[in-house]
C-alpha cells in the first residue's frame, strides 16, 4: 500500500542504483508474438560397454627342471622380490641387495627357502624345488600379477607357499600351509633360511667376505623376530636393519629357534641342499652378534592332525632405523596383517595395471622378457661368431652414452610402420621400473642413409613422448636412439655383445621373439662297442709318514706333507696354503 500511496517510491529506490540502470534496457524488451519451435529430434541413445572385472591370470608351471629358469617379479615400487619356479631368487631395496643372489642358469640355488622333516621318518624337502631338490609327488607354480605361489606334495602333506610384498612397508610374507592328507598325526620342522647382505649388488659380488664383516644379528623373543644390521663404515652411510618374524598359529609346538651364523647352520663340506642344521643336528645354536657369515633362519615344529592344516607366516622387512624395524615387527606378528596386506598387494596390482594401460596378458609377457635380462639365454642373444669377433669390453659402450650398468635391450628397426613394436617395449621399460627392475633400451635405425633422419626423428619423438619428466621415470632406464649408418662396425659388434636381449621388428611380435627357442647343434654321437669288465677294488698302500697325526704327515724325504681322507672325511679344520 506505501508503494501505491507515494507514486511506486519503492521501484524509483531500487532504480536509483548504478548496477540497476546499467541494465534498464532489458526491460523494455518487448513479450515476441510466435515462439519459434524446433522438430524433435530422434532420440539418441548412446550404450556404454561396460568392462568386465579383471580376470585373475597366471602363468602355471608343473616342473622346475627348466632349461632357463622362469622368474617373477613382484614388487610395491621399493621393495622387490624376485622368485624363480624352483623358488629361488632374491630380495631387494631400491639399489640394495637384501639376500644374497648369484646369477646361475645351471644351478638356480640361491635364495630365501623354506626347509621341512618330518619328525618320526627323517625325511626332509623343501617349499620349493630348491634348495633340498627333492622331487615332490605333484608341483606346480602359479605366477600372478601380484604374487607368487608353490604347491607341492610330499609323503601325504600338501604345502601352499604364498609370497607376495606388502604395498605399506618394505617388506614381504610368505605364507606356508601345511595339510595333512594322511590318516596319522603328522609333526613337521619348519625351518626358514636366507644369507643376509643389506649392501649393493655389486659390493657383495666384488667382496662377499669382507661385506659380511660388518653385519650384526640379534632376537627378540617377545616377537619371534630376528634382526640384524649394517653398521656403515663412514658417516656418509646410513646404517640398515633387517626383521625377519615367524608368526605361528595354534599347531604350533615347543618354542622358537634361531640361527645366524651360516657356518654352523651349513656345516663343513656341506651346502644348502644338505646342511648340518636340518640333516644332523636336532638344534639351532642360537647364536648372535657379529658372526662372520650372517644369515636368519627361525625353526617351529607344528603338529598337525589328519585333516588338519597349519598356517606359518615368515615375514621380512628393512627400515633405516631400529625404532622403525621393531614398529614394523611387531606390525607384522600381528596374525591379522595377513589378510589385509593380501587384499591391499591385490589392489595395487591392478591399480597400478590401470594406470600404465598393461592388460594382465601383455604384463606376464614384459615378465618373460624379463627372465631373459636376468638369466643369460642364448635364444635372444647374438650368436656365438659375433660374440667371437668383439674385440671392446664394457667400457666401450661409454663413447655411445652408455654406461652399461643396467641390462640391455637392444631392438633393430628399419620401416616406421614397424614402430609398433617400440611403443611396446617403452611401455615395457616403465612397467618393469614399478616392479622395481631398471634396464636400459638401445633403439637402433637401421634406415638407409637418405631416409634415416626422418625415422630417427620419429623415434626420438615417440621416447620423449614415454618418458615424461615424472616421477616414475627417474627410476627407469634409459632409451638411446642411434642411427646404425653412424656407428662403426665394431661398435655394431659391442652392442650386440653386451645386450642381454636382440629384438628385430622384421622377427614379428614381441609375444612371438621371446617365446622363440634356438636349439643347439651338437655333432653327431658315435657310440662305440665297448666290452664290458667286471669291476676291481685294489687297495693302494698308504705312504710312511712322519708324526703321523690321523690325518696326514710328512713324506719320508720330508719335503712335501700328505693329508690322507676317507670317504666324506674332513680335517678338523680348513687347510689352506697362504
Amino acid at each position: 500500500l506505501a508503494n501505491v500511496f507515494k507514486n511506486s517510491s519503492m521501484q524509483r529506490r531500487f532504480h536509483s542504483d548504478l548496477s540497476v540502470q546499467a541494465t534498464e534496457l532489458l526491460l523494455q524488451e518487448r513479450t515476441p508474438r510466435t515462439i519459434g519451435t524446433l522438430p524433435a529430434a530422434d532420440e539418441n541413445i548412446q550404450i556404454e560397454v561396460v568392462k568386465e572385472p579383471i580376470e585373475h591370470v597366471s602363468r602355471r608351471y608343473h616342473t622346475a627342471n627348466r632349461p632357463i629358469p622362469t622368474t617373477q617379479l613382484l614388487s610395491n615400487g621399493n621393495y622387490t622380490v624376485m622368485l624363480t619356479s624352483a623358488g629361488s631368487g632374491f630380495s631387494r631395496v631400491r639399489d640394495l641387495a637384501v639376500t644374497r643372489w648369484r646369477e646361475d642358469v645351471t644351478r638356480d640355488h640361491y635364495g630365501y627357502y623354506l626347509y621341512l622333516k618330518d619328525c618320526v621318518t627323517q625325511n626332509v624337502w623343501s617349499a620349493g624345488y630348491q634348495p633340498v631338490c627333492a622331487e615332490a609327488d605333484r608341483y606346480e607354480v602359479s605366477f600372478s600379477e601380484d604374487r607368487a605361489r608353490i604347491t607341492r606334495e610330499d609323503h601325504e602333506i600338501a604345502s601352499d607357499l604364498e609370497i607376495f610384498v606388502s604395498p605399506e612397508e618394505n617388506a614381504e610374507v610368505r605364507r606356508l600351509t601345511l595339510s595333512n592328507l594322511g590318516s596319522s598325526v603328522r609333526e613337521i620342522e619348519v625351518t626358514s633360511y636366507f644369507e643376509v647382505v643389506l649392501n649393493s649388488q655389486g659390493a657383495d659380488v666384488a667382496h662377499p667376505a669382507f661385506s659380511n664383516l660388518f653385519v650384526e644379528t640379534e632376537f627378540r623373543p617377545e616377537l619371534s623376530t630376528l634382526i640384524a644390521s649394517r653398521r656403515p663404515r663412514s658417516n656418509k652411510e646410513k646404517r640398515l636393519w633387517l626383521m625377519h618374524v615367524l608368526r605361528t598359529d595354534r599347531h604350533s609346538t615347543g618354542s622358537i629357534q634361531y640361527e645366524t651364523d651360516r657356518s654352523l647352520f651349513i656345516g663343513r663340506g656341506r651346502s644348502a641342499r644338505n646342511p648340518a642344521a636340518i640333516f644332523d643336528k636336532e638344534k639351532l645354536s642360537g647364536t648372535v652378534g657379529p658372526v662372520l657369515d650372517p644369515i636368519l633362519s627361525l625353526r617351529t615344529r607344528v603338529r598337525i592332525e589328519p585333516g588338519v592344516t597349519a598356517h606359518l607366516t615368515f615375514s621380512s622387512g628393512v627400515a633405516d632405523s631400529l625404532e622403525a624395524i621393531e614398529i614394523m615387527a611387531e606390525k607384522f606378528y600381528d596374525p591379522s596383517i595377513f589378510e589385509r596386506a593380501s587384499d591391499l598387494a591385490w589392489t595395487q596390482a591392478q591399480v597400478k595395471l590401470h594406470h600404465l594401460g598393461v592388460e594382465p596378458d601383455e604384463a606376464h609377457l614384459f615378465q618373460r622378457l624379463t627372465t631373459r635380462l636376468l638369466y643369460t639365454d642364448p635364444s635372444l642373444r647374438a650368436p656365438s661368431e659375433i660374440l667371437r669377433k668383439n674385440t671392446k669390453d664394457l667400457t666401450g659402450l661409454w663413447a655411445l652414452g652408455i654406461s652399461g650398468d643396467h641390462p640391455i635391450v637392444l631392438v633393430r628397426i628399419d620401416d616406421i610402420e614397424d614402430r609398433n613394436l617400440i611403443r611396446q617395449l617403452l611401455k615395457a621399460q616403465i612397467y618393469l621400473a614399478t616392479k622395481g627392475f631398471v634396464s636400459d633400451l638401445v633403439i637402433l635405425n637401421e634406415k638407409g642413409s637418405s631416409y634415416a633422419q626422418e625415422l630417427q626423428t620419429t623415434l626420438e619423438n615417440m621416447a620423449q613422448a614415454a618418458h615424461t619428466p615424472s616421477a616414475l621415470s627417474l627410476t627407469c632406464g634409459k632409451v638411446f636412439v642411434l642411427r646404425g649408418d653412424l656407428i662403426s662396425e665394431s661398435d655394431h659388434i659391442l652392442l650386440a655383445s653386451e645386450a642381454r636381449v636382440i629384438l628385430s621388428t622384421r622377427h614379428g611380435s614381441l609375444s612371438d621373439q621371446v617365446k622363440r627357442t634356438r636349439m643347439l647343434s651338437l655333432p653327431p654321437l658315435k657310440l662305440k662297442s665297448v666290452k664290458l669288465i667286471a669291476e676291481s677294488h685294489t687297495s693302494t698302500p698308504l705312504p710312511q709318514l712322519d708324526f703321523f697325526n690321523g690325518y696326514g704327515g710328512f713324506s719320508a724325504q720330508g719335503d712335501e706333507y700328505i693329508i690322507i681322507l676317507k670317504a666324506g672325511e674332513t680335517t678338523p679344520a680348513p687347510w689352506i696354503n697362504i
